[in-house]
């Protein structure tokens, strides 16, 4: 077939053309750039609300502590064990990584710590993160453990910091069936900003029905006992100086954690 003087001309002519989807969508992106704001452009103030309103939500952080195994995988059993190694599972922030706004935004409510005490930092958030001590050796960790530990000065510093910043703990019920209640209202006193303190409660074998009653009886004794010692130690009046306490059941925690 042969193409005459006068079809090659107008084929020439032709001008390629966008698909009629493309010149919609960039008529529309164009449509949206008018009428939304990009974040680049927003005010600073706008974008700062924005960062903030992504932080997550207060955290509960399980603190466990190991001793020294082959695995170093298995945890402490008795208090007088060793202590090699303690680990706190939790993810930064995405603010930390995202810019540097973004990450200046995150540093005003997270701050960087026990560095050496977990061979690890977190980030950690001291008015609204919850440090959950789960196991009792976790427990002693706060309570002279670490000294064992004499050698590595830099443990009892990252103790110090906590006991003096934390505001929110969970303590399992284990502690308190090997350590005095006076014990318990000692270590507690250690925390001069401690705000609020709640006891987990593990599943109790064969129960049945009546272990509703006995955890309310327990826990009112608990609370009662804890408030006289805690008046008697710090000699205070004011209920509204005592930490509060919560009572919850092992599954309960575990689904406020997550797992």
């Amino acid at each position: 077939m042969e193409v005459t003087t006068r079809e090659s001309r107008a084929i020439a002519n032709i001008e390629p053309r966008a698909p009629v989807a493309s010149v919609a969508v960039a008529n529309t992106a164009s449509d949206a750039s008018r009428e939304f704001t990009l974040f680049p452009k927003l005010p600073p103030e706008l974008r700062d609300m924005v960062w903030k309103f992504t932080f997550p939500d207060p955290r509960i952080l399980p603190l466990l502590c190991h001793r020294p195994t082959h695995t170093d995988q298995e945890p402490i059993l008795f208090s007088h064990d060793p202590v090699s190694k303690a680990n706190i599972n939790v993810v930064a922030t995405p603010l930390l990584h995202t810019c540097s706004r973004s990450r200046q935004i995150a540093l005003g409510r997270y701050e960087r710590a026990f560095d050496g005490l977990l061979n690890h930092p977190i980030y950690f958030d001291w008015e609204r993160d919850t440090v959950y001590i789960k196991l009792k050796t976790s427990f002693a960790a706060f309570t002279g453990g670490w000294r064992r530990l004499a050698s590595t000065p830099t443990l009892p510093q990252d103790v110090e910091v906590m006991r003096a910043k934390i505001q929110h703990m969970a303590i399992h019920r284990i502690p308190l069936f090997y350590l005095d209640r006076e014990d318990i209202v000692e270590f507690l006193c250690g925390f001069p900003k401690l705000s609020a303190v709640t006891w987990v409660w593990p599943p109790l074998e064969g129960w049945g029905s009546r272990e509703v009653l006995y955890r309310q009886i327990q826990e009112l004794q608990i609370r009662e006992s804890l408030k006289y010692l805690w008046k008697k130690k710090m000699h205070i009046e004011k209920e509204g100086t005592l930490p509060q306490m919560e009572f919850v059941t092992e599954e309960q925690m575990k689904a406020r954690i997550g797992d």
